[in-house]
């Protein structure tokens, strides 16, 4: 691929990922299209308009290119981890790193944790659950299809509003169950994506309940006239009956942010665990080059030579056990030092190659707890290691430091 068709391929990834299929207003998207480009389709713009980009112009390529170039410079830290994922991705993939700053632009651990999340397994299951909150809602005596409460009483609001919250709390225990069979940690990032993905789902139900208030109560004007539901008030009065209904609501908000709060330790269901358990086992895992942890673009596996990467794929293996003991920080370690020697640019392919050995030799011998360890060879494994990191380039030489917390997992 030439250069410029690399850079229309970055920009067709961003596009696809930024904007949604149905047409949305413009202003959204300044961030990802030329003012030139988006000024052509209107107020509004969908993907299929974009699709119209001639991008195989040079001069309209480089246009779209440099947008995404700057905004990515400018706001990588803000990005959500999914996009920000798909760009690092691509950028490795496409070797568009020319004019990048790989000190910004990089992925952290816990943004790659957001990414390895199964939230369209989440999905499938949280969809199958939403028929039995409709069961529940309808024997409260709620006709969901008319938005009325038949009993217009206030203890059954108040149980409306506390089955309506326990399924928008539903939508994180499944998170939660979902990341509990993956293995993936709690960092903060990922107890945010649920969390946000919680708040979404209580918007909907809080419009669902709003509206369901408002057609099932009775409103009477100054003038002594007394009306049903929303659609029989006459329009002046829309914004009193609105704010009357939010205030009936703030229970449903104040159970929401309570819940939030206390999210992070929240404990899903075990029957949860196990339906997410098996329907992830039924289910192809998405995984970059068939590692769990490790994280190795395409174009990097292209120049591994296969004995070196199915040392990789042993070492990836060994961290996941490693994970499942407890021992998180000793295989982020070899997960680091793997990755970064992939990358390295410094060292031949057979100084990689015998330097990822020695580190499968170590992740082997760490995973297997119960096994004897003849602490002398690992002493010296871990000696040509540490050689082998201090001859390298800068980012791996960077990581000589995590030698004495292997050392010290072994008990040297």
């Amino acid at each position: 691929m030439t250069l410029e068709e690399r850079r229309a391929e970055l920009v067709r990834k961003v596009w696809d990922f930024v904007v949604p299929e149905q047409k949305s207003g413009t202003y959204f998207f300044g961030m990802w299209i030329p003012e030139k480009i988006s000024g052509s389709f209107g107020l509004e713009i969908g993907r299929k308009d974009l699709d119209r980009v001639d991008l195989g112009n040079p001069e309209t390529c480089l246009l779209c290119f440099a947008k995404i170039h700057r905004s990515l410079s400018r706001n990588w830290r803000r990005l959500q981890p999914e996009l920000a994922t798909i760009v690092f991705r691509s950028i490795e993939d496409l070797d568009l790193w020319e004019g990048f700053d790989r000190n910004r632009i990089q992925l952290s651990d816990a943004r790659r944790d957001v990414t390895k999340v199964r939230f369209d397994i989440s999905d499938v299951i949280f969809a199958h659950k939403k028929s039995a909150f409709h069961k529940e809602i309808e024997a409260l005596s709620v006709d969901v299809e008319r938005m009325l409460i038949q009993t217009n009483a206030d203890n059954q609001e108040q149980r409306v509003i506390e089955a309506t919250l326990r399924h928008v709390e539903l939508r994180a225990q499944v998170d939660l169950a979902v990341i509990t069979v993956q293995s993936v940690q709690r960092r903060t990032e990922v107890i945010e994506r649920i969390a946000l993905r919680t708040r979404l789902e209580a918007e909907k139900q809080f419009v669902f309940l709003r509206d369901l208030f408002k057609n099932s109560m009775w409103w009477t004007t100054p003038d002594g006239k007394t009306y049903l539901g929303a659609d029989e008030v006459p329009p002046g009065y829309s914004h009193e009956i609105t704010r009357k209904v939010n205030d009936r609501l703030r229970g449903f908000e104040e159970g929401l942010e309570k819940f939030l709060v206390t999210l992070k330790d929240e404990i899903p269901p075990r029957e949860l665990v196990d339906e997410c358990a098996e329907l992830l086992r039924s289910s192809t895992m998405p995984v970059q080059n068939n590692t769990t942890n490790i994280q190795i673009s395409n174009s990097q596996v292209g120049l591994i030579n296969t004995g070196t990467m199915k040392d990789v794929h042993s070492i990836d293996a060994s961290i996941t056990t490693l994970k499942s003991h407890g021992d998180i920080e000793v295989g982020d370690a070899f997960k680091r030092i793997t990755e970064e020697v992939v990358k390295d640019s410094v060292l031949s392919e057979t100084e990689k190659a015998e330097l990822l050995s020695n580190v499968k030799y170590l992740s082997d011998a760490a995973s297997k707890k119960e096994e004897p360890r003849n602490q002398s060879v690992i002493k010296s494994v871990l000696k040509s290691v540490s050689d082998g990191l201090s001859v390298a380039g800068p980012a791996v030489k960077a990581l000589v430091p995590l030698i004495p917390l292997i050392l010290k997992y072994f008990g040297l």
